[in-house]
């Protein structure tokens, strides 16, 4: 049990997961074959059900082979077989691969619901690939002796082996939307079966210059789940491998087409958008900065020892081998989950219908497909030519440029034998080409060429419903049509005969009309038939297609502004006597010229003030031409005209330039008076409220008995009595403001007596706030020695000019 899982730990060591989907790219456009779904969700198969039978519906292998063909190994010299080293050697590529893919449907079935399209399908999906780098295989070919070849390094991260196999229970939903977009949508439940996965391979090989020693080093993560040693591999338990439903996943396919025009379609896909989780068996290797010698094996001990002696078989040297291996790589053992997403894959294309018969049709198709695996995007490219034949045949040519391959030429098939589909699609033809592998003249088995691509997809279907084409809906099929775009009846063999006049729309020139002349009537009888005349209720002249001209002026009624009085075309059929371009229907001086603005009459000056009535906005008033020709007024009669009045509505002064002057506060005196024009006073004291003596008194002494410390702003508490009586006295006139103003003697430096006077100024506003008294209500200035009010060459001057003022304002 331990050497199995030590050789299952080196196949993790060289894997490397890169495991591709589900190709198809023939069968893309093969319009017959329901399994398309598989590759577009929005399709709508052209059968109302569709079942497939089991296991035999859709069985898809596809084989990939980008370096290992014979043409590649082997060349042929008479009858010997020898293998083309030197031809293989420049066939080797960074990255080579070999591969197989299958695909078998166990349960499917469709069917038709209305504008709805509903499928299952029950799917199972084997894949497998070995990865091998360049190095890898043109070690052995080159040898140790050859290793700088390489720089002395082999680098094996291309290496390696993947294979996963998981079971898929799918529900899909496809709507016509309207005539030209359909949606569709698949819902996958995954089931994993087993599932090996090299999440991280950095390993390379170095070898020694002397002695050609291997130094492997190098870090990896690999993964594996569903491979139980005790049981399924060991005692051979299928029935536990197959029913395993431990590893659960989910996928959902979505998909659109839209019809353009007629002729073109677009469509685009993305399925196998989804993950696993493997959870069930896991078996898990990582290393951390591995390294390993290896020197050999000493063949001498192991040909020529006996079997009795331990350690002298080749087994027990492949075993010490793998032990050595196990101890100086340094791998540790894991039986943890993990999550793999599957292979998404994006389909942008599109068709252009070449031409569309009674019994066939033919399309042209260009395919872009997009694998998206570990960030990375595999593109390829696919043209395509699509043949129909009546309801049986659906065939299908392909030219694919996929896997680096250039020589993919594809082809598919599918016949409808009643309700028993066949069909059969290749994705590259020349893989037919095949090398017999033989032993002593007996085929042992056959292998492609030279085809780096192998792909084949073939099933049986069951389709019912498969209705004959009825382009127009008429009941008429298209076989049996004659007109089978349109709507007709059975009596004209499904041509439609519109207007109910027994003749059909095909030899009826009026074929939306009864008539009775080629099935067209002639309403006037003016010898026009409706049809080419532009006035079929009206007779009139073939000149004008059937329409009038009532004046002979020889321009038609419909065209003619008066078709009744002959005129000229430059006015639209109308006369023009007076020739000012105005119609005289129009013109109020029909026979003298004037401008279009006076309704056709020349422009007068009515009032005779030299201003034309055009130009005169008063045209009956004498005025000057300043004013528009209107008389100037004094509409409030205040002796000041109104275009010298700034205030025309109202009588006003002429000094105070026709406006009245105003009064705000309402106090009798008027704002140019008043000193207070916001506050009501009394006019003895211009318009300012009377401050009473007691209230002065007050004042006063708040000025008479403020004393500072000597040169600092500090308010001497000899001072607080007065200042309370003035807060007090403030609290009490709420309309009352006051400016307190600094100043200083000139003794000292001018910049500290402005502060000394600020600091002052400030000081008592503080004080009075500190009172209770708003700070709006209190403004504070300073203005240092500039403005004494006695000499400061003795000290009562000076005295005099260190104060602070106070002043009362409203």
């Amino acid at each position: 049990m331990k050497t199995i899982k030590k050789l299952l730990y080196f196949v993790l060591l060289v894997g490397n997961l890169s495991v591709f989907a589900q190709q198809d790219l023939t069968l893309y456009y093969m319009e017959n074959v329901p399994q398309r779904q598989y590759l577009n969700p929005a399709f709508r198969p052209n059968s109302s059900l569709n079942i497939g039978l089991p296991t035999i519906s859709s069985i898809y292998v596809n084989h990939i082979n980008t370096t290992f063909t014979p043409n590649n190994l082997f060349e042929v010299n008479g009858n010997t077989t020898t293998l083309a080293v030197d031809n293989f050697k420049s066939k080797i590529r960074n990255n080579n691969y070999i591969g197989v893919n299958s695909k078998i449907d166990l349960l499917s079935f469709g069917f038709k619901v209305k504008k709805n399209y509903f499928s299952f399908n029950i799917t199972e999906n084997v894949f497998s690939r070995v990865n091998f780098s360049r190095g890898f295989l043109e070690f052995p070919l080159y040898g140790n002796a050859d290793f700088d070849h390489h720089g002395g390094v082999i680098d094996l991260k291309n290496t390696g082996v993947n294979f996963s196999h998981y079971r898929e229970f799918a529900l899909g939903w496809q709507r016509e939307i309207n005539e030209k977009l359909n949606i569709g949508v698949k819902g996958k439940y995954l089931v994993g079966k087993s599932n090996v996965w090299t999440k991280t391979n950095t390993f390379k090989i170095e070898t020694n210059e002397t002695d050609f020693d291997w130094n492997i080093s190098g870090e990896l993560d690999a993964r594996s789940s569903g491979f139980d040693t005790n049981s399924a591999l060991m005692n051979e338990d299928i029935e536990g491998y197959m029913f395993n439903d431990k590893n659960k996943g989910f996928a959902v396919d979505l998909g659109a087409t839209y019809q353009l025009n007629k002729k073109i379609n677009l469509d685009a896909s993305i399925v196998d958008l989804g993950f696993i989780n493997w959870n069930s068996d896991n078996f898990n290797v990582t290393t951390n900065d591995a390294n390993f010698e290896f020197t050999g094996l000493d063949l001498t001990e192991v040909i020529y020892s006996p079997d009795s002696v331990s350690g002298d078989s080749i087994d027990a040297a492949i075993e010490r081998l793998l032990d050595a291996a196990e101890n100086d790589l340094g791998y540790s053992e894991n039986n943890e989950a993990y999550t793999k997403m599957l292979m998404a894959r994006i389909h942008l294309g599109g068709t252009y219908l070449l031409y569309e018969g009674k019994r066939s049709k033919a399309k042209v198709g260009a395919l872009l497909q997009t694998e998206i695996y570990s960030r990375r995007l595999r593109p390829s490219v696919t043209l395509s030519y699509n043949q129909s034949v009546g309801r049986w045949l659906n065939a299908s040519v392909a030219y694919s440029m996929v896997n680096r391959g250039f020589n993919n030429l594809g082809v598919g098939i599918s016949l409808n034998l009643g309700p028993v589909q066949v069909y059969a699609a290749a994705d590259n033809i020349l893989a037919t080409r095949v090398t017999a592998f033989q032993n002593n003249g007996e085929t042992q088995f056959v292998y492609p060429s030279n085809s780096t691509t192998t792909h084949i997809h073939a099933g049986l279907n069951l389709t019912f419903g498969r209705k004959r084409k009825d382009s127009d809906k008429d009941g008429v099929s298209d076989k049996r049509d004659e007109c089978p775009d349109v709507f007709g009846l059975k009596e004209f063999r499904g041509c439609p005969d519109t207007d109910a006049d027994g003749v059909q729309d095909s030899k009826d020139e009026c074929p939306t009309t009864a008539g009775t002349v080629k099935g067209c009537p002639d309403t006037d009888e003016d010898g026009i038939i409706d049809k080419k005349d532009k006035c079929p209720t009206v007779k009139g002249i073939e000149k004008f297609e059937g329409c009038p001209d009532s004046d002979e002026d020889g321009i038609q009624d419909s065209e003619d502004d008066c078709p009744q009085t002959r005129g000229t075309s430059e006015m639209n059929g109308c006369p023009d006597k007076d020739g000012d371009k105005i119609t005289d229907k129009k013109d109020n001086c029909p026979e003298v010229a004037g401008p279009k603005e006076n309704k056709g009459c020349p422009w007068g000056d009515k009032d005779q003030d030299g201003i034309l009535d055009n130009e005169d906005e008063c045209p009956e008033l004498v005025g000057p031409k300043e004013n528009k020709g209107c008389p100037w007024v004094d509409k409030d009669k205040d002796g000041v005209l109104d275009k010298d009045d700034a205030c025309p509505a109202v009588a006003g002064p002429k000094e105070n330039k026709g406006c009245p002057f105003k009064d705000t506060d309402g106090d009798g005196v008027l704002d140019k008076d008043d000193a207070c024009p916001l506050v009501i006073g009394i006019k003895e004291n211009k318009g300012c409220p009377k401050i009473e003596k007691e209230e002065e008194e007050v004042l006063k002494r708040a000025f008479d008995n403020l004393e500072f410390e000597s040169g600092k702003d500090i308010i001497k508490s000899t001072s607080y009595s007065s200042l309370n009586e003035l807060a007090g006295l403030m609290t009490k006139k709420k309309e009352w403001k006051l400016k307190i103003s600094g100043h200083t003697d000139n003794v000292g430096n001018d910049n500290n007596n402005m502060k000394l006077s600020e600091k002052r100024a400030t000081a008592v506003k503080n004080f009075l706030i500190s009172k209770g008294i708003a700070g709006s209500r209190l403004s504070a200035l300073w203005f240092g020695e500039t403005q004494p009010i006695a000499p400061n060459d003795t000290k009562e001057g000076r005295q005099k000019n260190r104060r602070v003022e106070m002043k009362i304002e409203f």
